[in-house]
């Protein structure tokens, strides 16, 4: 009977210390929108950080077309939002998350026109996004979380593609695409092999992953509805002999 009881209170021990580790883990959702703050518009692919309070940037993401975004951190603590786009000012949004707290709407966050940039400023702020006419390219390098992840889990953070809970790609909501390596086509990128070539593949062998929304000919992509080009780090680089 002591026994039981022992082994009772061993087990509440232990689920006790389950619940308070699950506890101080609980994520909070942070979202908000992105507008000039002249004009009121959205501005799309703003370059979103978080930093905790020693200045360390803990993640980074980018925000929809619509400036709409929504990055997660763990309850309990005070943290700085970095808000920055190519062109613009960039914007500290202090943030303190009470422990019980799921969700945190910052409504509408307005950056300015900047007609200079602060040399500094583009090195330390290096956006996630650069947009082009006829594609958008994510810079890899300057995402932390690309050190410890592999390229599915981090193709879910660039815009237009979705990676659903099966593990399955679509550009644009389509799955009609084509997957390229440093600008070339490979079989190994192809049907249901993609998705395991890119969890066999370190994000941080990445350089970055370009968005081609509007392939020209010189792609071989005749009736596709998009390309994912993937540019590796060390594509360009002088061969050692």
């Amino acid at each position: 009977m002591k026994r039981v009881f022992k082994l009772g209170i061993l087990l509440g021990f232990i689920f006790s210390l389950c619940t308070t580790a699950q506890a101080a883990t609980t994520a909070c959702k942070i979202n908000g929108v992105v507008t000039d703050s002249i004009s009121g518009e959205a501005i799309p692919f703003v370059t979103i950080g978080i930093e905790n309070n020693e200045g360390k940037v803990l993640s980074r993401i980018a925000s929809d077309a619509l400036g709409k975004f929504m990055i997660t951190a763990s309850t309990g603590q005070n943290y700085r939002l970095v808000v920055s786009s190519v062109g613009y000012g960039t914007k500290y949004v202090d943030i303190s998350l009470s422990e019980n707290e799921k969700n945190k709407d910052l409504g509408t966050i307005k950056l300015t026109e900047s007609l200079e940039l602060s040399e500094v400023t583009v090195v330390a702020q290096k956006p996630l996004i650069k947009s082009d006419i006829d594609k958008i390219t994510y810079d890899m390098e300057a995402d932390p979380d690309a050190a410890s992840n592999n390229a599915l889990d981090m193709l879910r953070k660039v815009p237009m593609i979705t990676v659903d809970a099966e593990e399955n790609i679509r550009l644009n909501g389509q799955s009609n695409y084509k997957v390229l390596v440093n600008g070339k086509s490979s079989a190994v990128m192809s049907g249901d092999n993609v998705k395991e070539v890119l969890k066999s593949m370190p994000a941080n062998t990445i350089k970055n992953i370009e968005v081609i929304t509007n392939p020209s000919s010189k792609y071989e992509a005749e009736g596709v509805g998009g390309i994912i080009n993937i540019i590796t780090v060390s594509a360009g680089k002088p061969t050692v002999s």
